[in-house]
């Protein structure tokens, strides 16, 4: 009964360590949508390679995917910066994009002071496709779009977008500098962000150590349950 008992915690963890990896996708990446697209613009030349800007409050970024997980990823600027998200035809929700650390208020053409880094995220979602949308806030100036991180299962080979992927856990990111939302002409990409969770070679290890350790410890309760019945049996 117990080495049953054993075989079975050790299917059901090879199971629950299935790995996932994320995929980061730049906002001159053409899964995502702008509409309309004569709205949008490229905002910013520095070592981020930009974001895209709107002012039009009828305007939307639409990206598709499927996955377990979605970030919205942003720089922070020393003034009032926000947009609006939302997944799944749900309540828009209002990211707040501004340093509130920054020691001093800076121009609304300035550049950002903190680098782009996962601003909100939605997790647990069920593996199906999901829709996230970017637009103007109620009321506001302008919406973002620098990049955004999404999460699939490694066996799920639906990520292809043109961006690189890297292993679960979201990127932070502390140094400074990255460009200001001052429009400009042309897309390019930015650069990809990196998580450093771990590996899915490192995930399998550990598994398999935790595996073997339940099946050495359930063998020798095992073993001390049927010495100790034939210790009474003798008796």
């Amino acid at each position: 009964m117990f080495i049953y008992q054993a075989l079975w915690l050790a299917f059901s963890l090879f199971t629950y360590v299935q790995a996932a990896r994320n995929v980061s996708v730049s906002h001159s990446d053409s899964a995502i949508v702008y509409s309309p697209l004569s709205s949008w613009s490229r905002a910013g030349d520095g070592e981020d390679g930009g974001h895209m800007l709107t002012e039009d409050p009828t305007a939307t970024a639409t990206f598709t995917f499927q996955g377990v997980a979605i970030y919205f990823a942003s720089p922070l600027w020393p003034y009032t910066v926000n947009t609006a998200v939302s997944l799944d035809s749900s309540a828009p929700v209002l990211l707040d994009l501004t340093d509130h650390d920054a020691s001093t208020p800076g121009s609304e053409d300035g550049a950002a002071t903190v680098r782009s880094h996962p601003i909100r995220g939605f997790t647990n979602l069920v593996n199906t496709q999901h829709t996230f949308v970017v637009s103007v806030g109620a009321g506001q100036p302008f919406a973002i779009v620098d990049a955004l991180i999404y999460t699939v299962a490694e066996d799920d080979d639906e990520a292809t977008t043109t961006s690189t992927s890297s292993h679960i856990s979201p990127p932070t990111a502390t140094s400074k500098s990255s460009p200001a939302p001052t429009s400009t002409s042309d897309a390019t990409a930015s650069g990809a962000l990196a998580s450093n969770g771990l590996t899915s070679t490192e995930k399998i290890v550990i598994a398999v150590f935790s595996i073997v350790g339940a099946l050495f410890v359930t063998f020798v309760i095992w073993k001390l349950w049927h010495l100790c019945r034939r210790s009474k049996r003798w008796d």
